[in-house]
């Protein structure tokens, strides 16, 4: 027999009027109220009832997507993967840019949230606190590409890849290639995957006997001019110091240090050598083919569409929140 909304209240011990606002998002909720009402109605399986004048009067069919760097081609092959799986539902998406502005993505979370503009937010590689944003408000949020990193409770689902572990083997492969000199090129402090990235790859650096006051690490936005300008600045100060190893946070930004590179004459990967992150399509291109480790961003934009409509249709929430994806190292001619 199908489960009612009466059921659900009698095994959260609520109030139906209770079960209904965590449904229609009308009225706030307490967290710890609605994750009471979200796991009575998992475990009853229960569908609720979309044509119920409540909850069909707060559809917007509306997802709000927040995204750092459109024109990253690790972005936008995300946003398709996310295109194709809402395409044959009656659901569009929403997208802000943020140019990885944490002022930025609180103005969009605001804008999206006010007046109940959507059905459900995925920010992609976020910057900001979601504590008492998500299901506080009525409103379902799977992050991307991070990993937990405040009270689950207010979020529907975090999908990631583990980022040190990846670095890790970043630098365990240059290691065992015979590089002794190391480099890392990456991102801002506050943006999470580069911090993660630098982590691993130091921490790992330094178990094979690397000093860690000898790793050059240098920060700049993760763009092409990024890249080529501390790539520029590092090989002027450089005197012959050995073979140097280069692990560069995203793959746009590795470009423009392999063209630096090549600018000031200099052989890769028989003096300097790369590694890219994210695999994206030029990636195989550029001369020589750079050495990158895949990330997987069409898997992470199709599961966050599948894991909110899920909820949206059912009510549903996953069986595990937190979903680490699998990449892989790709190995070129770079390094």
């Amino acid at each position: 027999m199908r489960s009612t909304i009466k059921d659900v209240a009698k095994k959260a011990e609520v109030s139906i009027s209770t079960v209904s606002n965590v449904l229609s998002g009308k009225k706030y909720v307490t967290p710890e109220l609605a994750e009471k009402v979200r796991k009575a109605m998992a475990e009853l399986e229960y569908v609720p009832n979309l044509s119920a004048s409540g909850l069909k009067a707060r559809r917007t069919f509306k997802i709000g997507v927040i995204i750092p760097d459109i024109t990253n081609p690790f972005y936008a092959k995300m946003f398709d993967a996310m295109q194709r799986a809402i395409e044959k539902t009656p659901y569009r998406l929403l997208v802000s840019v943020s140019g990885y502005k944490s002022g930025k993505e609180g103005e969009f979370v605001t804008s999206f949230l006010g007046g109940a503009q959507v059905d459900a937010l995925i920010p992609v590689t976020p910057q900001i606190d979601f504590r008492g944003i998500g299901f506080g408000h009525g409103v379902p949020v799977a992050i991307v590409d991070r990993p937990p990193s405040e009270n689950a409770d207010d979020i529907l689902s975090y999908i990631y890849m583990d980022n040190e572990a990846c670095a890790a083997e970043i630098a365990d492969f240059a290691y065992s290639k015979g590089y002794r000199k190391f480099a890392m090129l990456t991102g801002d402090a506050d943006v999470n995957t580069s911090t993660f990235r630098l982590r691993g790859y130091v921490e790992r650096l330094k178990e094979l006997g690397i000093p860690e006051d000898e790793i050059i690490i240098r920060r700049n936005v993760l763009n092409f001019h990024g890249g080529f300008d501390e790539m520029a600045e590092i090989l002027g100060h450089r005197k012959d110091e050995g073979r140097l190893a280069v692990f560069v946070s995203s793959d746009i930004m590795a470009w423009g240090a392999l063209e630096a590179a090549k600018s000031k004459g200099v052989k890769v990967p028989d003096d300097v050598g790369f590694v890219g992150f994210d695999d994206i399509f030029l990636s195989e291109y550029v001369s020589p083919a750079l050495t990158t480790y895949k990330n997987p961003a069409e898997d992470m934009g199709r599961i966050a569409i599948e894991t909110v409509l899920d909820y949206l249709g059912s009510g549903k929430i996953p069986a595990e929140k937190s979903m680490s994806l699998k990449g892989h190292l790709t190995v070129r001619d770079s390094l």
